[in-house]
C-alpha cells in the first residue's frame, strides 16, 4: 500500500476528494478484460469463446461480451486515486506559516509524527512562509550533499549513470552487478533509493544544481486537485510503485504554472492519501 501527498487548492477539499474514492461505487459499465495476458495464463486461445468460461475465476464477475471484446459489467470507480486520507498525516507540517496567520494543522500518521511549532496543513496562499521554506530546504540540501562527501572521500565517482550503464548491457542483472560495483554508488546508494549518481547531480552541476532542485521542489505534491482536476506527477500503485512517473523538474514547473496566478486568499490543503 501507498502514502502520498495531494495539494487541494480551494474551499471544501474533503467535497473535492470524494469523486477520487476507491470505496464510491458508480453506474455498471463494460470493463474488457486483457484477452492475451488471460490465454497466457489458461494456455488456451485468445479468442472469446475459448475464454468465456474463465472470466469469472479471473475477475471475479460473470462474462460479457461486446463485439469482439470479452469483458464484465463494473462498478469500480474508473477515477479512484484513494481509498482513505488524512488532513497532514504523514506530512503534518508541510507548510510554514507566516507568524500571525491562522492555519489549521492536521492529524499525524502511523508513526505518531507531530508538526513543527509555526507549521500547518491547511492555510491561505498569502499565509504561506515560502521564504523560510526555501531557506530551510537550501540549508538541508547542503548538508545532505556534505554528508555524501563525506561519506564517499577518496572514492572515485563514476562517469555514468545508472541509464547510460545499463544500455552497454544487454542483460539487465549484469547492468546492475556493474554498476553497483562501484565503490562511490555502492555508498551513496545508501541514503537514496535513486540513482545516486542522478540524485546528487554528479554529472550535472554537482552541489550547486542539487541545492537548486531542492529549494525548486519545495512545496510540491505528488499530486494537485484543483477545479475537479487530478493532476499527478504519475500513477501512484501499491507499495510505492508509480508508472509513468514524470521528470521532477518537468513537474515543479506544472505545479508551478498551475498555482501561480491564484488569488492569495485562495485555501490550500495538504492531504495524505493512501492506495
Amino acid at each position: 500500500m501507498s502514502h502520498f501527498t495531494v495539494l487541494v487548492v480551494g474551499d471544501n477539499p474533503e467535497q473535492q476528494l470524494e469523486p477520487f474514492n476507491e470505496n464510491l461505487e458508480v453506474t455498471p459499465y463494460f470493463e474488457p478484460v486483457d484477452m492475451e495476458d488471460m490465454a497466457e495464463y489458461y494456455k488456451v486461445k485468445p479468442t472469446a469463446e475459448a475464454l468465456r468460461n474463465y472470466v469469472f475465476a479471473w475477475t471475479g464477475y460473470a462474462p460479457i461480451e461486446q463485439g469482439d471484446k470479452l469483458g464484465y459489467m463494473c462498478t469500480y470507480n474508473p477515477s479512484s486515486k484513494w481509498d482513505w486520507y488524512s488532513l497532514g498525516g504523514r506530512w503534518t507540517g508541510f507548510f510554514k506559516v507566516k507568524p500571525g496567520a491562522q492555519a489549521k494543522v492536521g492529524e499525524p500518521g502511523v508513526f505518531d509524527n507531530s508538526a513543527d511549532p509555526g507549521t500547518a496543513d491547511q492555510l491561505r496562499l498569502q499565509d504561506i512562509d515560502w521564504e523560510a521554506m526555501h531557506e530551510e530546504a537550501e540549508i538541508m540540501a547542503h548538508c545532505m550533499y556534505t554528508e555524501m562527501e563525506l561519506n564517499t572521500a577518496g572514492l572515485e565517482r563514476p562517469a555514468e549513470a545508472w541509464i547510460q550503464c545499463r544500455e552497454r548491457f544487454d542483460n539487465i542483472d549484469e547492468a546492475r552487478e556493474a554498476f553497483h560495483k562501484n565503490a562511490w554508488v555502492a555508498v551513496a546508494g545508501k541514503a537514496t533509493f535513486a540513482d545516486p549518481v542522478e540524485h546528487y547531480c554528479i554529472l550535472n552541476g554537482g552541489r550547486d544544481t542539487f541545492v537548486k532542485k531542492a529549494k525548486h521542489s519545495v512545496g510540491v505534491p505528488f499530486a494537485v486537485l484543483m477545479d475537479g482536476v487530478w493532476y499527478e506527477r504519475g500513477s501512484m500503485g501499491w507499495w510505492g510503485a508509480v508508472s509513468g512517473e514524470q521528470d521532477m523538474d518537468e513537474w515543479c514547473i506544472q505545479v508551478d504554472q498551475l498555482m501561480r496566478d491564484l488569488p492569495g486568499d485562495t485555501l490550500v490543503s495538504l492531504y495524505d492519501c493512501h492506495i
